[in-house]
């Protein structure tokens, strides 16, 4: 019985462990236009990622899970 139950824990850990990426791309909401350079952050893990030029960004590594967003960029308000 120990031997199966082994072979079942072993799949449920790896699971566990599992990470996906995240990406977006962020757009000015009245002209459409990318926002390059905007701080966009995933506040639950406190990591923090830069928009490129065409306003995309991406998180590597992340757990499964809800997140909530933050985005700083100069010259727009929250």
């Amino acid at each position: 019985l120990q031997n199966l139950l082994d072979r079942w824990m072993l799949p449920a850990a790896q699971v566990a462990a599992q990470t996906v990426s995240f990406s977006g791309r962020l757009l000015d909401s009245l002209t459409g236009a990318p926002v390059p350079a905007a701080v966009v952050q995933l506040d639950e893990l406190n990591r923090r990622v830069t928009t490129a030029a065409d306003g995309t960004f991406t998180f590597d590594a992340v757990a499964p899970g809800t997140y909530h967003l933050s985005v700083r960029s100069d010259g727009f308000s929250s």
